[in-house]
């Protein structure tokens, strides 16, 4: 708020309520209000987020706003060196949330904010830069590709699909508005397709011919869940990059009736203010944001938690369930050190 702004703003409410108006006051009241919508806003879309295998497609976990192109490059997710490459076990694609069977080192490079994801039987990584965002899923099987719904975009009109070659392997290329895509086959039993929006067929392609498939990094997450309810395990996570680490991530937990999720948002640049809240849940005061969410603070960062179930809310864990869960939420390395977690 300008200082003339400030004035003319304290001067009308003078006038109407008859004394003088902390300005001030106003303006953090109204921030505070504004953080506190925000954080409802982005703890409430989680839900869906994680419907949608919490992989992320056009920014979909940034909820709070867009991250601004600009600063250095992320940091690079840890290794998996105990795990084998798509390429060797296409049969492991998409089956372990913890395990990308992929590295793309020159998609994500000078990229100022990188997500990646695995579960349902795709994986795949989002790169935002400051003139290119690019869009890989790897599945092994064709139409998991079409059924993940993950786009950056479509024109909404007829598409002409023209061959190609992704290194030595045929593929299918072809332009819709601004994006361009192409789908191949790495090899026998694997199925890929890259986007990319703000870059040509060339760059596409060339693009395409460096995602490796004979090495595996871990979709790591800095933090732990070490309650959960009997019977129930990790079905995706997902994690965005900036270049100071961690910036958000999420894990959906369930089984065959229920499932929630819990999402992380690393506070940018200050300490997050304290929930104020009348539940406990170990250590955590905890807010109810409504009759299905809650949300807590963990050092620099917000937790929340979805109790949903499959297409249902009320088939989701109990109120009782997700604070023993969010009792039992661990920090577990450094935000800003991948090979930490």
């Amino acid at each position: 708020m300008s200082h003339d702004l400030g004035e003319r703003l304290a001067a009308t409410l003078q006038d109407r309520a008859g004394g003088t108006v902390d300005t001030g006051a106003l303006v953090r009241g109204a921030r505070e209000r504004g953080g506190r919508l925000r954080r409802r806003r982005w703890l409430l879309t989680s839900a869906g987020t994680a419907v949608l295998a919490l992989a992320v497609a056009a920014v979909v976990l940034v909820t709070p706003g867009l991250p601004r192109p600009g600063g250095t490059a992320t940091p690079a997710l840890p290794a998996a060196a105990d795990q084998p490459g798509a390429a060797a076990r296409p049969d492991l694609v998409g089956t372990d949330p913890g395990v990308l069977h992929f590295t793309a080192d020159h998609l994500v490079a000078g990229s100022t904010h990188v997500t990646w994801g695995a579960a349902a039987g795709v994986e795949s990584v989002q790169t935002l830069g400051a003139d290119v965002t690019a869009l890989f899923l790897l599945a092994g099987d064709a139409s998991a590709l079409d059924g993940a719904d993950r786009t950056l975009g479509s024109g909404g009109g007829s598409v002409t699909r023209e061959d190609v070659l992704v290194g030595d392997r045929p593929g299918r290329a072809w332009p819709d508005g601004g994006t361009w895509t192409v789908d191949w086959q790495p090899s026998a039993g694997l199925w890929a397709r890259l986007q990319m929006l703000g870059a040509g067929r060339a760059e596409l392609l060339t693009a395409a011919a460096a995602i490796r498939f004979d090495g595996a990094r871990r979709c790591a997450v800095p933090f732990r869940l070490t309650v959960v309810p009997d019977g129930m395990r990790t079905l995706s996570c997902s994690v965005m990059l900036g270049s100071g680490g961690f910036s958000e991530g999420a894990l959906l937990v369930g089984d065959d009736d229920r499932w929630f999720s819990v999402r992380v948002e690393r506070a940018d640049g200050h300490r997050p203010a304290a929930p104020r809240g009348e539940l406990t849940a170990g250590p955590y005061r905890v807010d109810r944001e409504d009759t299905r969410a809650l949300r807590t603070v963990a050092g620099s960062c917000y937790v929340g938690l979805i109790r949903d179930g499959w297409g249902s809310w009320a088939k989701g864990v109990t109120e009782p369930e997700a604070l023993s869960v969010l009792a039992g939420y661990r920090p577990a390395g450094d935000p800003a050190d991948p090979s930490s977690w």
